[in-house]
């Protein structure tokens, strides 16, 4: 069989035969399942005896490098115990962490995040997470860090800051947005049926103070724009953005 050992190679290929880590469900496994429900996909692509395993996080390597690199992927190793490949796409600013595993990939699954279409999936947060307030609160910075923005409401009040999150996925929008009303925020109402925003100053430090980012991208611009807020008297910022 002339074949045979190609054959055999796919078969037995590291992303398909090694091992993970035992899950845990703790909170850092929650913040990296919303990286993923923000940025991330997992597909399975089969040929004759072999198969490619892959979970992929994609971002803009002008702002997020530092994110994947240093934040998202030495997460994911330590949650997996998988290493990750970064890679650049060469036709766009796309930087893509990339886990080969068959194993990862049905483990994910079974945590609440299927491979394929996530708006066909119409993925909605897992209840173990749904149900533990410190879970969810990780899971809420994952998917704001990766598909939420911090900016400044107008030039007119630039010590204004609005928190953003769009999603595609209808199910995940709404029951996001229901998280945040269970937890005292007042978010805005659904807009074009993809966003919605916390606008209010309190709401922003509320944000800040019980689910914080871990996005530098984040951090930097809450800092930047932070500057224009008059220093409490302890002479501090009294927005921080580090949580």
């Amino acid at each position: 069989m002339n074949n045979w050992g190609r054959i055999k190679g796919g078969l037995n290929s590291p992303g398909n035969t090694k091992q993970i880590k035992k899950i845990k469900y703790t909170a850092n496994l929650a913040e990296f399942l919303g990286i993923l429900f923000g940025d991330g996909n997992s597909y399975v692509k089969k040929a004759y005896k072999v198969g490619v395993y892959a979970i992929r996080i994609v971002g803009d390597s002008r702002y997020d490098k530092k994110y994947i690199v240093r934040y998202v992927k030495p997460l994911g190793e330590h949650l997996f115990g998988i290493c990750g490949k970064i890679s650049y796409s060469k036709v766009s600013n796309a930087i893509i962490l990339s886990f080969y595993s068959r194993e990862m990939l049905h483990a994910l699954k079974k945590l609440g995040f299927p491979s394929g279409n996530k708006i066909q999936n119409k993925l909605t947060i897992p209840l173990w997470i749904r149900n533990k307030k410190s879970h969810l609160k990780k899971f809420i910075r994952g998917l704001l860090d990766t598909d939420g923005s911090i900016f400044k409401m107008s030039n007119k009040y630039p010590y204004l800051l609005r928190i953003d999150f769009t999603s595609h996925i209808p199910s995940l929008l709404n029951e996001v947005r229901s998280c945040f009303l269970e937890m005292n925020f007042n978010p805005s109402n659904i807009i074009s049926g993809k966003h919605f925003f916390l606008s209010r100053k309190a709401d922003v430090l509320l944000y800040r103070q019980i689910i914080g980012f871990s996005n530098p991208k984040h951090i930097n611009r809450a800092i930047l724009l932070a500057s224009v807020i008059a220093p409490s008297s302890s002479g501090q910022i009294l927005l921080k953005t580090k949580g």
